[in-house]
C-alpha cells in the first residue's frame, strides 16, 4: 500500500477515535471542541474528498464507523484504531 494512502487511512482514524471522544477519561473543554469538530467532519465534503483520493467509497467508511459506533465500548483506542484501518483496506 502506497504511503500517502496509509497516511489517509490513519487520518481517517484519528478523526473517528476524536469524534467518540475517546481520548482521555479527564476531558477538558479543548477535547470536547474536537470531538464536536471530528464529529462534523465526517460526511462532509473534505472527508468525501480524502475518500476519493485513496479510492473507496465514503458511504463503505460510514459503514465502518456505524459498526464502531455500536461497539465502543468493547473496544480500546488502539483496538479501534486497528478495526479501522483492516476496515479500510478491506473496502479498498
Amino acid at each position: 500500500m502506497q504511503p500517502e494512502i496509509i497516511l489517509w487511512f490513519h487520518v481517517i482514524s484519528r478523526n473517528f477515535i476524536d469524534s467518540l471522544g475517546l481520548t482521555d477519561p479527564n476531558c477538558d473543554k479543548a477535547d470536547w471542541i474536537i470531538q464536536k469538530q471530528a464529529k462534523n467532519w465526517i460526511g462532509k465534503e473534505d472527508f468525501n474528498y480524502i475518500c476519493d483520493l485513496i479510492d473507496i467509497e465514503p458511504k463503505n467508511v460510514l459503514q465502518i464507523y456505524e459498526e464502531i459506533k455500536k461497539r465502543q465500548t468493547s473496544f480500546s483506542q488502539e483496538e479501534i484504531s486497528k478495526f479501522i484501518l483492516s476496515g479500510l483496506s478491506r473496502i479498498r
